[in-house]
Order: structure tokens, then sequence, then C-alpha cells
């Protein structure tokens, strides 16, 4: 291949926004050695669309990788080999959180991967009054991982993040917590059970279906939130980890941010070491 190539990447299936973003980072490691441009094609993610934002769906959140070198003149490559990739790079496990996968991850996010100034903004807003806090981050994913008390046909374990949230603020009783989730049950549960929580304001589901595969929310919008609510967690001083793409980025948009994956050893997506 020659360096007048550029891969292009077309999403032609829904699924969850960090599901595509961790297929492109797949896609920008095998390509990068060869030096070859990557444009992120997401104009058919429709569940994340929006009229009044742009068609391709990446650019509605971040600025292409290679924005300074595409031009008209670029022979396309179309590739559907990103979720393949996947796998490979995550060492073949659903969800990894291991050292090695998450050092590579990392260095190709901070490379490529840039959040929209907006987006920012709205992060900045949110976590400037904190700064002075100790915060505890725990992401608790719900809807399509939870169906009558299971995942994968084991229990969800809602208490396991009780548990290490009541650990972690028994060694901190000052610190803040700070939740994330689909669920809006889930929320629920949290605010009945510790005081010092605190929520960015977003779009949650009612009755555990997936916010991504629901016609009736935004698309945008479901993607800013889980977006923000995600760099918000990387800036947290702790973070309580659930088996899903949106954990695994936010250990991914910072590499030195410590945290525990909650259902290590008791759910079958054989975590990371």
């Amino acid at each position: 291949m020659q360096t007048d190539q550029v891969v292009v990447n077309p999403i032609t299936d829904q699924r969850g926004l960090f599901s595509y973003v961790t297929c492109l980072l797949a896609l920008l490691n095998r390509y990068e050695v060869e030096k070859i441009p990557i444009y992120a094609d997401w104009t058919g993610a429709d569940n994340y669309a929006d009229p009044d934002h742009h068609p391709n769906v990446f650019n509605s959140y971040f600025e292409q990788p290679f924005v300074d070198r595409l031009n008209s003149s670029h022979q396309i490559i179309q590739t559907s080999e990103g979720s393949e990739l996947l796998n490979e790079f995550f060492n073949h496990k659903v969800y990894s959180f291991a050292p090695e996968v998450r050092k590579k991850a990392a260095r190709l996010v901070t490379k490529y991967l840039r959040v929209l100034p907006r987006i920012t903004k709205l992060v900045d807003s949110f976590c400037d009054p904190l700064k002075n806090e100790s915060i505890l981050g725990v992401h608790i994913r719900s809807t399509d991982q939870f169906n009558g008390g299971h995942f994968h046909g084991q229990s969800l374990c809602l208490h396991r993040y009780l548990e290490l949230i009541d650990q972690a603020v028994f060694q901190n009783q000052h610190a803040k917590i700070f939740a994330a989730s689909d669920s809006q049950a889930v929320i629920e549960l949290l605010r009945d059970n510790f005081r010092n929580l605190i929520t960015y304001d977003c779009t949650r589901s009612l009755d555990n279906r997936a916010l991504h595969l629901t016609e009736e929310f935004l698309g945008y919008q479901i993607g800013e939130d889980v977006l923000v609510e995600s760099l918000i967690l990387s800036r947290c001083q702790f973070f309580i980890a659930s088996p899903s793409n949106v954990s695994t980025m936010v250990t991914f948009w910072n590499l030195d941010l410590p945290f525990v994956e909650a259902m290590k050893g008791i759910l079958n997506y054989e975590p990371g070491l």
C-alpha cells in the first residue's frame, strides 16, 4: 500500500458509541505502521443521527484523526475489518482492562481521538467546581446487559457495586461519588444508599431498554451524554468499572487512573488481568 491511499471504515450496524470507537482504535492500530490515514465514516450510525448535527456522526463528537492529510486525490479503500481486528486488539476478550491493552489503547486515544471543544467545555463546566474535592467514580451498565437480573445468564450483582463503594467511602468519608449509568433505577438505588452522590444531568433508560436502540430518545444527545460522563469519570481519583466499552474507554482516557473491575471473577466475560 502507498501513502496516497485512505482507509474508510463505514458503520453498517447499530451499537453503542464506544463500540464504534474501539473498532476505530483497532483500525488505527492496524494501519498506523503503514502510515495510511483513516477516515471515520459513521453516516450509517442512525441511532446517533440528528438532522441538526453533522451527517457523519463521528464529526458530531470528534475531529477526524487525519483531517490535515485527507484530500480528494486519495484512493479510497473501504474496509469492514474493524470488528475482526477488535478481537486481536483486545486479546480475544469481550472487555479487556489488561495493562498492555490499556497502554496501547491510551496511546492511540491520546494521539488520534480529539473530542470537539464544545464537549470538553461541558466536562470542564461540571468538573471545575469540584476540583478541590475527592471524587470516586462508578459506572454501572444496565439496560441491555440487564434482563431479569441477569448478565449473560449470571446475576448482575448490584450489591457488588454497593460493597465496593462502601469500602471506598469508608477509607475516605469526605469523598463524593460520581455515578454514571444508563439506568434511572440504578441511579435511584445509589441515591437511596449514599448521601454524597452526584450525577450528570442526562438521558437515562426508565425501562431497561438500551438507549442507543430506543427511537424515542434523541440520538445525538445520548451520544453526547455518555461521552461527557466517560470524560468526567476519567477525571475522578478512583474508578469502579463495569464490563462495558464505556468503562474501558474511561481507563483509556486516563492511563494513570486507579480502578477496580467490579465484576472481575463474578461474570463470565473473561476480564483482563
